[in-house]
């Protein structure tokens, strides 16, 4: 398995479950839409922007600045 993989794995395990707004399927879609808009920019990375979307709400359960509790988790992964 990547890195990439094993990074979305980790981030599937930190999401709340209790928010169906901001489950799974959402991250998904985010992760999918950042990667296509990266593509069409011509983005070097798109791997990057694919685990931005997919870490940004893990943290979501914590309240009010998540996005960068977010990112502190996937930085400790």
């Amino acid at each position: 398995m990547s890195v990439v993989d094993e990074s979305i794995k980790a981030a599937r395990r930190k999401m709340p479950t209790a928010d169906k707004a901001h489950d799974e399927k959402h991250a998904s879609r985010v992760a999918d839409n950042a990667v296509e808009i990266g593509k069409r920019l011509k983005y070097p990375d798109v791997e990057i922007l694919r685990l931005a979307g997919w870490w940004h709400d893990a943290a979501r359960g914590q309240g009010k600045g998540h996005e960068e509790a977010g990112a502190k988790l996937a930085k400790e992964d």
